[in-house]
């Protein structure tokens, strides 16, 4: 009975519950009948839902867009602060995201990775439909992969450095001067 007072979804809406996900086909008085994205279809009882936190994608009015992205250690703090700032105009000026006081679009170069300079991305798309929302994060992602490119700069791929000889990257004359300081 919960179920149908509560209403949390109605046929047709796209749910996860659990570790389950899929499309509500069928809502009945025992039992709810799901679609799986792998087409499978699931019946489960409706005392195992009504016990389960239930997320309806359906019914959200924007759909996030998070990403990290790494960029090569090669890459200089300038070109860093070009891509950041091309990031942050690009998703401001998109038609299809959100950009409000209380949910800002952000975009910080927040790490050191294991091979990378990561930095996050987030912002809100103004989308219900799946479908679309991958549609709009395939443009913005492809457009991300661009700014890069213009910056000078690629993505990092996981790599190691193997040093043969003595590395000579770093600065003698500054480390002694450090030294005296301390």
């Amino acid at each position: 009975m919960t179920l149908f007072a509560d209403k949390p979804f109605v046929v047709g809406d796209y749910v996860r519950f659990g570790e389950d996900d899929g499309t509500v086909e069928e809502i009945g008085p025992r039992s709810t009948r799901i679609r799986k994205l792998d087409g499978t279809q699931l019946t489960v009882p409706n005392s195992d839902i009504v016990q389960a936190r239930i997320s309806n994608f359906t019914q959200r009015d924007n759909a996030l867009f998070l990403h990290v992205i790494g960029l090569r250690y090669e890459t200089s703090d300038d070109q860093l602060r070009f891509v950041l700032a091309e990031l942050r105009e690009l998703l401001h000026a998109h038609p299809k995201t959100v950009h409000t006081v209380d949910d800002p679009i952000r975009v910080r170069f927040v790490e050191y990775g294991d091979y990378s300079l990561n930095v996050a991305i987030r912002a809100y798309v103004r989308v219900t439909d799946y479908n679309e929302f991958l549609a709009i994060q395939e443009d913005i992602l492809l457009r991300m992969m661009k700014l890069v490119g213009q910056a000078g700069t690629g993505f990092a791929f996981p790599s190691r450095t193997l040093y043969l000889g003595r590395d000579g990257g770093l600065d003698n004359e500054r480390q002694q001067g450090a030294e005296k300081q301390v």
